[in-house]
């Protein structure tokens, strides 16, 4: 185990000091008002500059689950970080990269994909509302 660590660390910092990544930020924490008293919270391991286009690259360090751009988490990542660094949504990318430096991939929604995967998320938020007063929150 500490062997494994020791191996992803070395190899990430060689990622880094081969492809020279322009870091706006790490440990990103979101915080995306959905209404209702529901924030989508959450932290985004880096946020890189994509030097060639200008754009945001979202990563988040690990193993990418199976299917996991069509997660309702990915376009709601997209946006939150759009508008926490005050970009164009349209130019950032959302994605894995394994702890090792490896793997690297991301993916962009268009607005229309942005919007239905927000609207999905304010529809459960008024659900977990409306339970949570059923069930007796303040």
């Amino acid at each position: 185990m500490k062997a494994e660590a020791e191996a992803n660390l070395d190899a990430y910092i060689a990622w880094c000091l081969r492809e020279r990544p322009a870091v706006a930020a790490r440990k990103a924490r979101l915080n995306f008002g959905l209404g209702s008293g529901v924030i989508l919270g959450g932290e985004v391991s880096r946020v890189d500059v994509d030097l060639g286009s200008g754009g945001y690259r979202a990563v988040l360090l690990g193993d990418a689950p199976p299917a996991w751009r069509r997660e309702l988490r990915m376009p709601r990542i997209q946006r939150a970080i759009g508008r926490g660094f005050n970009r164009d949504e349209r130019e950032v990318q959302a994605g894995f990269q394994r702890v090792d430096g490896s793997n690297l991939e991301l993916v962009s929604f268009g607005t229309a994909e942005l919007d239905a995967a927000e609207q999905a998320a304010r529809e459960l938020a008024r659900t977990i509302a409306r339970e949570w007063l059923a069930q007796g929150g303040p």
